[in-house]
């Protein structure tokens, strides 16, 4: 995977690491990736991070990477953390009256793993999708920019307004000064009940290579770059050129 990650130019890898995987081959994956030049996130988040008791896990995710790196040579450390909650899958979301409060919690749960990340030197990546502000919960993602993360990650699922249904994420990005990672889909259409609306599968990388000449002359903010998900998917994609 490295191999090829750099062989087709990325430079940076959200990775999931299972809390029970054995710390040495943690360790010795890290720094295999510093030898191929990639960066690498730890990828994590659940649901029920957002809020209640379980919003403790945000932080204690950013203390696991801190703990990975205590181990490594500066050069091969976890640079940040991809916080991807997801907050809107939870039950109670179905319930409108009850987003205020729920985004409430997961935005002062994403301040605190903030807080954590920035005492230990580390990157704290917010993942996102594209609506919050198409439901009326625009100043809950003001302040997640403000105050919970160093940068977005938006999901920008859907083809048909790329550039418009970011305007303003990207604005409020620029404002409080984070960098924004659009991501691509690039899993087959009907697999998590996408649609050929929803990925760059059947495009492929002309396509996806069109949409961000394109979205990247429309939205001008510091730090806005790309990626891609997942691994098997793009390589899948990419070995068909």
């Amino acid at each position: 995977m490295l191999d090829w990650l750099q062989a087709h130019g990325f430079g940076e890898l959200y990775q999931y690491i299972p809390q029970q995987a054995e710390e040495e081959t943690v360790l010795s994956f890290l720094q295999s990736a510093e030898a191929s030049d990639i960066q690498v996130y730890l990828l994590a988040g659940d649901p029920a991070w957002a809020t209640g008791e379980k919003a403790q896990r945000v932080v204690q995710t950013v203390q696991r990477a801190a703990a990975y790196n205590q181990k490594l040579e500066e050069s091969a450390q976890i640079v940040g953390i991809m916080m991807d909650v997801e907050p809107y899958l939870l039950p109670q979301w179905e319930q409108e009256e009850d987003r205020p409060e729920i985004m409430h919690a997961f935005v002062d749960a994403m301040e605190a793993g903030c807080q954590a990340a920035l005492a230990n030197n580390l990157q704290f990546v917010a993942c996102i999708p594209y609506y919050y502000d198409k439901l009326g919960l625009t100043e809950y993602l003001r302040d997640l920019l403000q105050r919970g993360c160093t940068g977005i990650a938006i999901m920008n699922y859907n083809k048909s307004n790329e550039s418009g249904q970011i305007q303003t994420e990207c604005a409020l990005a620029a404002d409080s000064g984070r960098d924004v990672i659009v991501i691509y889909e690039l899993q087959s259409a009907g697999q998590h009940g996408l649609t050929e609306n929803n990925t760059y599968y059947s495009d492929g990388v002309p396509g996806l290579k069109a949409s961000w000449k394109k979205l990247s002359a429309d939205i001008r903010v510091p730090g806005l770059r790309y990626a891609v998900h997942e691994y098997r998917a793009a390589k899948e994609v990419y070995d068909r050129e």
